[in-house]
């Protein structure tokens, strides 16, 4: 992935995750937690939608073949990638 698709993928998740943590907190602040419990719901909704988010475009994104020097190291066998 090149670095300028990479920066944008990272620019939508953290505005993915700020949407969600300012829904958290004020759907917490509603349900009658006092403003720093909501603060602080809408830090933990922000830290997991991002990481899941990141994690999830890692694993998404194109594989590259082995290298030489890795198949040596596991024996020669190596398992096209799907």
């Amino acid at each position: 992935m090149p670095h300028s698709h990479r920066a944008l993928w990272l620019a939508l998740i953290l505005v993915l995750a700020l949407i969600v943590a300012a829904i958290a907190g004020v759907l917490g602040w509603l349900g009658g937690q006092n403003p720093p419990t909501a603060l602080l719901t809408a830090g933990v909704a922000f830290g997991g939608t991002a990481t899941l988010a990141t994690l999830l475009l890692h694993s998404l994104q194109d594989r590259q073949p082995p290298l030489p020097h890795e198949a040596a190291q596991a024996g020669g066998r190596v398992e096209p990638l799907r």
